[in-house]
């Protein structure tokens, strides 16, 4: 999958309908007019509502004034709260999902890219991992940090309570890590079991 076609996929956040592309592939348009934009390094901005709740602002602050020191605050939490062994524990919820090459996921939340990059080796080659934050400042330093050859990866930034895809878009999607956080988690439940296939 191409970025046309990738944009091609994106549907309206909110009511689900197709998004008109403009011809240079810089915004996606929904019929009530509200206009999605791509970025230069083909993040596409699919934040919905564009005023986001003040608690997902909130968080979507903290994110983008931590994404520099959020990897090492993470493994420090593994290191003294849960006395795990970090890597082997996020293989194991990357495992649980029964990847293969070929296949398509979702990441909500993806952070700097830990699990993405997990994610990216079990669907290569020829597979399609979309990949999406609420931080902008995340998702790009995840988009740097991520080796994409062999493999489709696709980022756009997104509110997971508002996805925008069509139903049983994805083979399988994750999530780890940030849904105590959602404004609306109950949307979100219902939203990350709406875009992935019965049995995903």
């Amino acid at each position: 999958m191409n970025q046309k076609e990738f944009l091609e996929s994106l549907v309206c956040p909110l009511t689900g309908t197709p998004l008109t592309i403009s011809e240079d592939q810089k915004t996606l348009t929904s019929q009530d007019g509200t206009v999605y934009e791509v970025g230069d390094t083909g993040i596409v901005n699919m934040l919905y509502p564009k005023e986001l709740l003040p608690e997902d602002a909130r968080e979507q602050y903290l994110y983008d004034q931590a994404f520099l020191r959020y990897d090492k605050g993470v493994s420090w939490v593994f290191e003294t709260l849960n006395h795990s062994d970090e890597a082997a524990t996020r293989k194991f919820f990357i495992d649980l999902m029964e990847l293969k090459p070929g296949m398509k996921a979702l990441e909500v939340g993806a952070g700097t890219g830990k699990d993405s990059a997990l994610i990216l080796d079990r669907v290569r080659p020829g597979g399609t991992a979309v990949l999406s934050d609420l931080s902008p400042n995340m998702l790009k330093l995840a988009q740097e940090k991520l080796n994409t050859e062999d493999v489709n990866a696709h980022y756009f930034l997104g509110n997971g309570s508002y996805l925008p895809f069509p139903d049983d878009t994805f083979d399988a999607v994750f999530h780890f890590g940030g849904i105590n956080t959602f404004s609306e988690r109950k949307k979100a439940f219902e939203e990350l079991t709406r875009v992935v296939r019965p049995g995903g």
